[in-house]
């Protein structure tokens, strides 16, 4: 995984192996995917602990299943 831009607002760019975009995207995951394997991200400001939660939650199991 790798950290594509400082993260300066409610956005992060991630540059992520495929099998955990589609992953994430299979559990539900909304973010927005970009070509060369990169996801982009944006909080609500209304977004809820659970829910970030289970963002994290999705990203670190999809994460350690490529190791």
């Amino acid at each position: 995984m790798t950290l594509l831009a400082p993260v300066e607002a409610n956005e992060i760019f991630l540059q992520l192996p495929a099998a955990v975009i589609d992953g994430m995207e299979a559990d539900g995951v909304r973010f927005f995917r970009r070509p060369g394997n990169i996801a982009r991200f944006v909080c609500r400001f209304d977004a809820t602990p659970d829910e970030a939660d289970a963002l994290l939650a999705s990203l670190r199991r999809h994460l350690d299943a490529t190791r």
